[in-house]
């Protein structure tokens, strides 16, 4: 479940931590946004914080989640 979302990342809330850890490449999808690609900078038990990519794709997706979600 994503938590905390902004242009920048994500925290996500996860069943298990353990194969995660920082510098780990990840994706991620979601309902609303669909995947979108980054980078762990976080984890902590049940949460990994994510640093999205900085590419057209993810800030495409996140600008219209925003738009259109959180308007």
């Amino acid at each position: 479940m994503a938590d905390n979302l902004s242009m920048n990342g994500m925290d996500a809330l996860m069943h298990d931590t353990s194969g995660h850890a920082v510098g780990n490449h990840v994706e991620v999808f979601n309902d609303k946004l669909g995947y979108v690609a980054g980078y762990v900078r976080s984890v902590r038990t049940r949460r990994i914080g994510i640093e999205f990519d900085t590419n057209t794709n993810n800030y495409a997706k996140i600008a219209a989640f925003f738009r259109n979600y959180r308007g």
